[in-house]
């Protein structure tokens, strides 16, 4: 974490920060392995990567953070986060999207929660059923007040702040959004009624968002949160999470389903190793779930598979086996495939890791970019594949954005 972002905070939007923030030169325990970004062992300059980086927008002293892309239609790709700035001399997180409908990225313009006093607006997923209904979630935090949850709806011309629900008296945050049809929406977060926080859930059947019951994994201790979620179905939706930090277990993923009726807990304590943080999932179809995250103790990159009976720990390739993975798409017919931030030729600095599945195994694929770290992966509808992030070329982070044709397989 940087320095300059260490001003008092609520524990749970500290939380938000510390899961989604750049990967930079402060200082980084996430790796300190050495190696090269490659596939299957060789040099960095032997490998070639099908990563392509595409242009975006960016603004001079300012610094840029996407979280999270979608693309729900073709040559229609948008992809959501954040950029900080001095605002009055406070520094202020602001809402940022980018849109690209072929080519390069530009900004487009997103409403903030001003108030009069600085506001922090971070977007942290972003999923939509058609050109014209897109959702963003995210986070509103104003000095001294718990945070709000921030959902924001793109109609094809504008975007505009939704009301959402706020249940937690100390707080409520939202990491996770999936779009099933325009009156089937989910978003999964965090809310905080007392010490610690929650998992929570929130649903849009076309007219208002309500808040749906979501149970903590027996045995979770601490604060426990949800961080992705993703859907086959309106009677079939997945979601991640890990809990534990700051109680008296060590930190532990788990996963969690809706059937229609009610969210149910699928894995947890000895489905998903100990020690780890489950912050992605994808599902390709009902008996086909992929989910990615990292172990907590020692660093390491996790990615387990549900084949509609049991859940199964991947193994992943050297040098990419310490990575920390943020995100993982899959797509019926296209194998699976993670990002997040692993081994860099010069550690302690990271660098953004991609990695592809098959045969129970995960395959790195080089990524042609020094420094930073990739948050968010998917397919677009010609089967092209998108990943975003963050890259720190000089003093300031700017966009991450690489895309690659249909991968094979």
């Amino acid at each position: 974490m940087r320095e300059c972002l260490t001003w008092p905070f609520a524990r749970s939007t500290l939380l938000i920060m510390s899961r989604r923030l750049t990967i930079g030169r402060a200082g980084l325990a996430l790796v300190a392995t050495t190696g090269a970004l490659l596939a299957g062992g060789g040099s960095a300059e032997a490998a070639t990567s099908p990563w392509t980086v595409m242009p975006a927008q960016t603004v001079a002293d300012q610094n840029f953070i996407l979280n999270a892309v979608a693309a729900p239609a073709a040559a229609d790709i948008w992809t959501v986060g954040y950029h900080w700035e001095n605002v009055g001399g406070a520094l202020e997180f602001r809402a940022l999207a980018e849109h690209s409908s072929g080519g390069g990225f530009t900004i487009v313009p997103t409403p903030d929660r001003e108030t009069g006093a600085p506001v922090n607006d971070m977007l942290q997923d972003v999923s939509g059923v058609s050109s014209s209904d897109v959702w963003t979630v995210g986070t509103s935090r104003a000095s001294g007040t718990p945070s709000q949850t921030l959902i924001e709806h793109w109609d094809g011309h504008t975007w505009r702040i939704t009301t959402s629900a706020n249940p937690g008296v100390y707080g409520n945050d939202l990491e996770g959004v999936t779009a099933i049809a325009p009156n089937d929406v989910w978003a999964v977060g965090a809310r905080q009624d007392a010490f610690y926080q929650t998992p929570m859930a929130e649903h849009w059947n076309g007219a208002t968002w309500t808040v749906a019951t979501v149970p903590n994994p027996t045995g979770c201790t601490g604060h426990s949160y949800l961080t992705d979620v993703t859907a086959i179905a309106t009677n079939n939706v997945w979601a991640t999470g890990w809990c534990g930090s700051g109680g008296s277990t060590p930190e532990q993923g788990y996963i969690v389903r809706w059937n229609g009726t009610r969210w149910l807990v699928k894995a947890a304590y000895g489905d998903i190793p100990a020690n780890t943080e489950l912050y992605g999932v994808a599902a390709r179809h009902v008996g086909d779930v992929w989910a990615v995250g990292t172990f907590r103790a020692g660093g390491g990159a996790l990615a387990v598979h549900w084949n509609g009976h049991t859940w199964t720990q991947q193994t992943i390739g050297a040098p990419q086996e310490t990575a920390n993975l943020r995100a993982v798409a899959g797509t019926r017919g296209r194998l699976p495939w993670a990002v997040g931030a692993g081994p860099s030729p010069q550690p302690p600095f990271a660098g953004p890791t991609s990695i592809r599945f098959a045969a129970d195994q995960g395959q790195p694929v080089p990524v042609d970019v020094s420094y930073g770290s990739l948050r968010g992966i998917t397919f677009a509808p010609d089967g092209s594949l998108w990943a975003v992030g963050t890259q720190l070329p000089g003093k300031n982070d700017i966009p991450l954005i690489v895309s690659q044709p249909a991968p094979a397989g």
